[in-house]
């Protein structure tokens, strides 16, 4: 059997796009990938996939997806995984005002047989579809997110976390800066700066939603929220904390967080849950976070909650939320928050399964005012249709207009929502494309099965990160994911079917920018958006008058790893 790593492999229903296959891959040929030298041209040295048998092909995985007449989507620009050798995740991608290119990703493997389990920072200056403009530097080990963003001045800052070297089941949480030639490894500092144990709960499907937690303000300083039930640290931290250093951040010293969420110790222990938050900030610097899983004190449902604080965040009692929409049975809701110029909070928000078959789809959120008044909020469907809208990614551009990246299920790629006029009312028009399909990434990258014992394969994506430069076309960064179907019969003779499931047998960081859509056709017809507002919690703005706390963790120091030669960029 593969060697899959100890994490949620599969997502729901993909048994829908597999069996739909079966009767095109029986027949097959077992296909091999080959990695390419830093020209993009393969290399005489055959690169197999862990555990699959060697074979010959003249297949190259790197290469760009092809615009065939009649798919849909956009001309592509620039379409390519980062690296065909290895599992990669977590895909994070930024355009300084140069037009540089900035990428951060994970190896997403088990540490077993020296596989690689770093953080990768990578840059390019320009002509990017070129390997040979690509360098990288390497961070941590046993990495398990890494988060980009870049200062006003286009220096990378980078979020890693990895497995905790303090708590079993934790996170050791660090911080990464670069100010000079941030290609050379001894140009940045490393600095962990926080620890903490992560619930079981919150760890199921933390490589299927997107992390959006780590931000800048608007002097490039750094801050991050992160969730904690950790009684080993500090005597029982619990909680959201909101994370922050104004100076000499490479001195764990000098962060510090603010307690955000209900901890009732009387008469009987509770505590308010929050996961996969999101953290924006207003132009004139204010924090702004939200969160589509947010489970209060007592029997009410989870919700879409948003929290804001205007003056002295330092202090529990400045901070407020309120309790939007309700979020969903399901295991993946999801939301990204961006705030416009006026310091008005947007969210996009896909809501998870509501009862008669509703739920499920992508909404977007607004507010012009009292925005800790549920009542203040409107929100409308985007009419993706079911299943369709997953993990997006909200982005305003220079005129205050939404574009939203997402997960398209129906397609197995990404898709682009966006709207031009009208966006915060109920008269709003979206449209929506697809940018890439599956079919396209299997055009791209012909993942061979594993075995011969695997009669068919899909392509789904995951987490993507929009860019909209100021000029030039957009890019989206997401995880695409190719699964296999694969029979197992202990006996033979014992007259029972086989038993099947679904492997892993690539995950990898996929690059793709394109032309914006707005005078093409919807890929397909777009049903009137409806206005929802049936679910909208009344609960008032909460406040949490709870000490700040100042983390004080064992500094922790990995080992850098040295890159090799194997990639298709760099």
């Amino acid at each position: 059997m593969l060697n899959t790593p100890p994490r949620k492999l599969s997502r729901c229903l993909i048994t829908l796009f597999v069996v739909c296959l079966t009767w095109l891959a029986v027949s097959q040929p077992l296909h091999i990938a080959y990695a390419t030298d830093k020209q993009g041209q393969a290399t005489d040295t055959k690169i197999y996939l862990p555990l699959i048998n060697k074979a010959t092909s003249n297949a190259t995985p790197n290469a760009p997806a092809p615009t065939a007449t009649g798919q849909p989507g956009p001309a592509a620009r620039l379409a390519l995984f980062v690296d065909p050798t290895w599992k990669t995740s977590n895909a994070s991608s930024a355009l300084d005002a140069q037009g540089g290119q900035h990428v951060a990703f994970y190896y997403y493997e088990s540490n077993i047989e020296n596989r690689p389990t770093h953080a990768v920072y990578a840059y390019c200056p320009s002509q990017c579809d070129k390997a040979a403009a690509w360098k990288s530097v390497a961070f941590a080990q046993l990495v398990h997110e890494v988060q980009l963003k870049l200062t006003p001045t286009g220096k990378p800052r980078l979020l890693i976390s990895t497995e905790s070297t303090l708590y079993t089941g934790g996170k050791d949480y660090f911080y990464a800066a670069c100010d000079g030639d941030c290609t050379q490894r001894e140009q940045w500092t490393l600095t962990n700066f926080a620890s903490g144990k992560v619930p079981g709960t919150a760890l199921d499907n933390a490589d299927e939603l997107p992390q959006r937690a780590f931000a800048l303000d608007a002097a490039g300083r750094p801050r991050f929220v992160y969730y904690d039930e950790n009684q080993a640290v500090q005597t029982n931290h619990f909680g959201l904390f909101y994370t922050f250093c104004d100076s000499r951040c490479a001195d764990k010293t000098q962060w510090h967080e603010t307690l955000l969420t209900v901890v009732r110790w009387e008469p009987r222990f509770a505590m308010e849950r929050v996961s996969h938050p999101a953290l924006a900030f207003t132009p004139d610097g204010k924090p702004r976070i939200a969160s589509a899983e947010f489970f209060p004190i007592g029997d009410g449902d989870p919700t879409l909650v948003y929290f804001a604080c205007d003056e002295a965040c330092d202090n529990s009692a400045n901070w407020q939320k309120v309790s939007l929409y309700v979020r969903g049975a399901g295991a993946e809701p999801s939301a990204d928050l961006a705030i416009d110029a006026n310091g008005r909070p947007r969210i996009a928000f896909y809501q998870e399964a509501l009862l008669n078959e509703q739920g499920k789809r992508l909404f977007y959120a607004w507010c012009n005012d009292n925005c800790l008044n549920a009542a203040s909020w409107q929100q409308l469907d985007l009419g993706l249709g079911s299943m369709n809208g997953q993990e997006p990614d909200l982005v305003l551009d220079q005129q205050g207009r939404p574009r939203i990246a997402y997960a398209d299920w129906t397609g197995g790629g990404v898709g682009y929502a966006w709207c031009n006029e009208q966006c915060d009312s109920t008269a709003a028009q979206w449209e929506h494309k697809a940018i890439e399909t599956g079919d396209q990434l299997q055009a791209a990258w012909n993942v061979p099965f594993p075995r011969d014992h695997c009669d068919a394969g899909v392509w789904t994506s995951l987490t993507p990160v929009l860019v909209l430069p100021s000029a030039g076309n957009p890019q989206i960064a997401y995880d695409a994911d190719y699964h296999a179907r694969c029979f197992y019969d202990d006996n033979p003779n014992d007259n029972t079917p086989p038993d099947w499931h679904y492997e892993l047998v690539m995950r990898a960081v996929r690059l793709i920018s394109f032309t914006q859509p707005f005078n093409l056709p919807d890929d397909v017809p777009t049903p009137a958006p409806s206005t929802t507002a049936t679910d909208v919690a009344t609960q008032t703005p909460l406040v949490t008058p709870t000490p700040t706390v100042t983390p004080t963790p064992t500094q922790v120091t990995p080992t850098p790893i040295a890159l090799t030669q194997k990639f298709a960029l760099f």
